[in-house]
């Protein structure tokens, strides 16, 4: 009887743990017909939902040849923006995940990520298209990677709409840490796009903690 009780508790962690992981995260691009338009959306919706100007650091990356230069020279400027968080546990997770985002992700050509519809509530300009550029998933078998991209996209945007797509995938990764599985990704956006624009660095310490209580709790109202 403890055997079968031991082996229906470790079934129902598997169970749960393969439903957190599947369910993933995707990063979405605007693509427009004038290609200096074209951006990462939390990028967007910084500007066009809460009003917030992206503060991009200072680089001279843009003109990197490879898709490797590109993804080395965005990884550059978002360990700046990140560098933007408070010190505590997320900016700690943060900086650590980002170091080895280049060894968690895989790169491919002529692709669609199949939709994980995680968008929430948005909006986009007319005669734009709203292309999902990025998923990740934390890895159930050795061959897996936590983050895809499809390139096709993804080499539409600068490099520092690049980072922005990575500071994105950084900061939902720690639902990861915590657990805990959102409906959407709205919370992770708004954060990113306190963190793009610099505000977040003004913040006080208790409205600082009552923001990442509200981005990273299970309640999604």
């Amino acid at each position: 009887m403890r055997r079968l009780f031991s082996y229906i508790a470790l079934l129902g962690f598997a169970l749960n743990a393969w439903s957190y992981n599947e369910r993933g995260n995707s990063g979405f691009t605007i693509i427009c017909e004038n290609p200096e338009e074209n951006k990462f959306y939390d990028a967007y919706e910084a500007e066009h939902r809460y009003y917030l100007t992206p503060v991009y650091p200072k680089f001279k990356g843009d003109s990197c040849l490879t898709d490797g230069q590109c993804l080395d020279s965005a990884i550059i400027i978002a360990r700046e923006f990140l560098e933007r968080l408070p010190e505590g546990e997320l900016k700690e997770h943060a900086l650590l995940r980002l170091k080895d985002f280049v060894l968690e992700v895989n790169i491919k050509n002529n692709i669609e990520i199949l939709p994980v519809n995680d968008i929430g509530i948005g909006f986009i300009p007319r005669k734009c298209t709203l292309r999902q550029t990025i998923v990740q998933r934390v890895p159930i078998f050795v061959e897996d990677f936590r983050y895809i991209i499809a390139n096709d996209y993804w080499k539409l945007l600068s490099t520092r709409q690049k980072a922005v797509g990575i500071v994105h995938e950084i900061l939902y990764g720690y639902y990861a840490v915590l657990k805990i599985q959102p409906e959407s990704s709205e919370k992770v956006r708004y954060l990113n796009a306190l963190v793009i624009s610099g505000k977040i660095k003004n913040f006080t310490e208790q409205r600082y903690l009552k923001t990442i209580q509200q981005v990273y709790s299970k309640n999604e109202n």
